[in-house]
């Protein structure tokens, strides 16, 4: 795991290594500059964590995720 600050907010980003899909922990892990939705932090409204993209939420085995607005 690792933790980034974007703007005083710390997110979570990475897989655990347990995790086996590739395809979610590349996508996790992938630096995107475009204005992709799915490059935008989610919260996960369960436990109050916030991931880098909704694919870090995915492979942290977050299940109640809401977008960031922009």
């Amino acid at each position: 795991y690792k933790e980034n600050s974007i703007r005083g907010v710390f997110v979570k980003g990475g897989c655990p290594n347990t995790w086996r899909d590739e395809g979610i922990k590349h996508l996790c892990v992938k630096k995107n500059n475009s204005s992709s939705l799915s490059s935008l932090p989610v919260d996960d409204l369960e436990t109050g964590r916030v991931f880098e993209n909704v694919f870090c939420a995915i492979c942290n085995n977050a299940t109640n995720i809401s977008k960031w607005n922009v």
